[in-house]
């Protein structure tokens, strides 16, 4: 991903090209798929397409958009901590905004997470990015499990386990506008918290797959019952249990309206006080924790920036891993948390653990 001017229009503008000499002729169909997609949705909180010219012959293949002063909320996260909850609340309305638009159209983004939501240094506007992974909802693609380690919906972690890591025959999600709901529920919940709910390895999907989201209020006994209430509606096991993008942005509004400070800040609780964040004021990281890192995607085509080095990591057996596209003018992030979310268990393939692991995850 480039920082560049275009000198038509005299706007600055970012541009992603793939790297041509490491990418298949899926990977090239893939980038085409996500271009499409992206120029086909209109909306204030998805990332707006300028350019885009995939055919590969004349030039290499590019995507231009518009350019994001800000930073992901992975980087806010990761340095500024925990947000107030009225603060948490305001971002993910916005982030549900733009999902409702990416599922009228008739998409899933399938990969929502901190690292793919940009909040403007200006006036905090949340923008929606990284299309790489998106598909037509209720539609098979190819890619079953494609998404991020963490941030899986409890059905696609199920299947994941059970097809990639057992070895079992058993019908792979589609893509569903619910898994994305689930998603953006983990990252309003982090966002309140300050933490990854789910761990990097086996034992995270595990997790997933069992649905085990602790309440906000079990971390936070600040958090109000509203909020609480409704990331367990958009984090509920059963997708059919999740509420719509619409209906979780308009719950996320109005609490987010209802605990906002008379001084258009919100109030941050940090050590027993009241630390109040208006637009321009950064919080730095508190010492006592180390921020959390963020994941890689897997399953798209999303070239790493140079400014993002990543510990080297085993990958996904049969399958290859991804780093999550980060734009260098976005953030700057440190070391990412390793890719392991296949890791090989010696003990895996004995006989009748399938079917032990079927049976603990139930039906």
């Amino acid at each position: 991903m480039w920082a560049a001017v275009d000198y038509l229009t005299m706007t600055s503008v970012a541009v992603k090209v793939p790297r041509i000499e490491k990418i298949a002729a899926v990977d090239r169909r893939a980038f085409e798929r996500e271009a499409k997609i992206v120029a086909s949705l209109r909306h204030d909180n998805i990332v707006h397409v300028v350019d885009a010219n995939t055919s590969g012959t004349e030039f290499d293949p590019y995507l231009t958009t518009e350019l994001i002063y800000g930073e992901t909320l992975a980087h806010t996260m990761r340095w500024r901590g925990a947000m107030a909850a009225g603060q948490a609340a305001s971002v993910g309305a916005q982030l549900t905004d733009a999902l409702t638009a990416v599922h009228q159209a008739g998409y899933a983004h399938r990969d929502v997470k901190p690292e793919n939501a940009v909040a403007s240094h200006g006036d905090g506007e949340v923008k929606l990015i990284d299309f790489g992974l998106a598909a037509p909802t209720n539609a098979p693609d190819g890619r079953p499990f494609a998404g991020t380690n963490g941030y899986y919906a409890p059905e696609t972690a199920k299947a994941y386990l059970l097809s990639e890591i057992e070895g079992l025959e058993v019908g792979t999600p589609l893509p569903s506008p619910a898994s994305d709901i689930y998603a953006a529920g983990l990252v309003v919940h982090e966002m309140t918290t300050g933490k990854h709910i789910f761990d990097a390895g086996l034992q995270g999907i595990l997790q997933q797959a069992r649905g085990q989201v602790p309440p906000l209020s079990q971390i936070r006994s600040d958090v109000p019952r509203s909020l609480d209430k409704l990331i367990r509606h958009m984090t509920a096991h059963d997708p059919k249990d999740r509420p719509t993008a619409a209906e979780a942005s308009d719950g996320l509004r109005e609490i987010a309206a209802e605990h906002r400070d008379a001084r258009g800040g919100t109030v941050i609780p940090v050590q027993g006080l009241d630390r109040r964040q208006g637009p321009e004021v950064a919080l730095p990281p508190t010492p006592a924790q180390e921020p959390p890192a963020p994941r890689a995607s897997t399953g798209g085509l999303s070239p790493v920036s140079e400014v993002e080095k990543h510990r080297s990591a085993p990958a996904l057996p049969n399958r290859e891993s991804a780093a999550s596209n980060q734009v260098r003018h976005q953030s700057s992030q440190g070391p990412a948390r390793p890719q392991n979310h296949a890791a090989a268990d010696p003990a895996r393939k004995q006989p009748g653990q399938g079917r032990a692991l079927r049976k603990e995850l139930g039906p």
